[in-house]
């Protein structure tokens, strides 16, 4: 098949996905309604960070344990608001004894009040820079996230809804003792503190981390793996007028 051929087959799929995506987003689930739309730019855009600037302070080590938290932006950019409260669970993580990098939507960021010190809010940051210096990332379950933190070998703790595949992802991790589960409507603060100061005490979430990290870039890159899939289409594709 000639590449241009290739290429309208891509988008022919992709625009069947998205219909698809966009009429099963629109059921609610336990009373929450969900929205928005399906796009080949959402779709993409969740597998890299793409360019992005390294800001001043990431380019020195951190002196003391640094956890990143960045729980999404989807909640509060369709529903106005967010499921749990980020004020009061960075109050409970200024008692520990790290730094903690807030990545937040300037309107979560407003309504935010004072915070100590070791509580760094930013716009946003980029987490490809950002993890290789971090013993914990705390986030939604989100693709993006978790495939980043799996890449460097950093322990999660998912903090999610049982909306789409989030859910599923944190369950994982947690079997594999890489990180942890805490579902919205448990996540209180003193939850979420505990469970990151579970996740720090204990160095077998960073080597179990590390071991995923090493078994999933072990594995063969999507460009090894599509000769193969196209060479068993070819092997064995039946003709309509055939039984198999």
């Amino acid at each position: 098949m000639a590449v241009p051929s290739r290429l309208a087959a891509l988008m022919a799929l992709m625009t069947r996905c998205r219909r698809r995506a966009e009429s099963a987003l629109r059921p609610s689930i336990n009373g929450l309604v969900l929205g928005g739309t399906f796009t080949e730019e959402f779709a993409t855009g969740q597998l890299t960070n793409g360019q992005a600037v390294v800001p001043d302070w990431l380019r020195t080590p951190p002196e003391r344990t640094r956890i990143c938290m960045s729980l999404g932006a989807s909640n509060t950019e369709r529903y106005g608001g967010d499921y749990v409260s980020k004020g009061d669970i960075l109050e409970a993580l200024a008692e520990l004894d790290a730094e903690v990098v807030a990545a937040l939507l300037p309107t979560q960021t407003a309504e935010l009040g004072p915070l100590p010190d070791n509580i760094r809010v930013v716009d946003s940051v980029p987490l490809h820079a950002l993890l290789p210096s971090c013993s914990l990332l705390i986030h939604h379950g989100g693709f993006g996230s978790y495939a980043n933190a799996l890449v460097y070998g950093v322990p999660q703790l998912t903090v999610t809804t049982p909306v789409a595949d989030q859910l599923y992802r944190g369950a994982g991790l947690e079997e594999q003792r890489a990180g942890l589960l805490l579902p919205h409507d448990l996540a209180t603060p003193d939850a979420v503190y505990d469970r990151v100061s579970t996740i720090l005490a204990d160095s077998g979430f960073r080597q179990n981390a590390t071991r995923l990290r090493d078994e999933a870039v072990a594995r063969p890159a999507p460009a090894e793996v599509v000769p193969v899939l196209e060479q068993l289409v070819e092997e064995r594709r039946t003709a309509p007028w055939r039984a198999a």
